[in-house]
């Protein structure tokens, strides 16, 4: 947020999430907006308390940080990704399907509003 622009930076944020809310790369901008706000000094005029108020509002939407600090949700999303690593550390033999769980996660491509896949080379 270089530029201050909360309620933007937050509406991408949002996109980002509904694109792929399993996305490292998604969550860790989650993350990030929350932290700076967090570090952000309180509001003192009429537009910075609006802009701090719709995002009190919306907050609660968004399913990864329901009633959670940053740091829980953020252990949430490294445990449910450290499963195919711990996997594999337990039986060797199932390295196939944690490579599978891991390649899955990470380039999962839903169509979303007619859009198409990826392009494949």
């Amino acid at each position: 947020m270089r530029k201050q622009k909360t309620l933007l930076a937050f509406q991408a944020v949002k996109q980002l999430l509904r694109l792929d809310a399993e996305n490292p790369d998604s969550h860790r901008c989650l993350i990030k907006f929350f932290h700076k706000l967090g570090s952000m000094p309180a509001p003192l005029t009429d537009a910075e308390k609006l802009v701090w108020s719709v995002l009190e509002a919306e907050r609660p939407s968004i399913s990864q940080l329901q009633e959670k600090t940053l740091s829980e949700a953020n252990k949430v999303f490294l445990g449910k990704h450290e499963v195919a690593e711990m996997l594999y550390t337990l039986e060797h033999t199932k390295k196939l399907e944690a490579v599978k769980l891991i390649e899955d996660s990470c380039n999962k491509v839903m169509p979303m509003n007619g859009a198409l896949g990826p392009v494949l080379a």
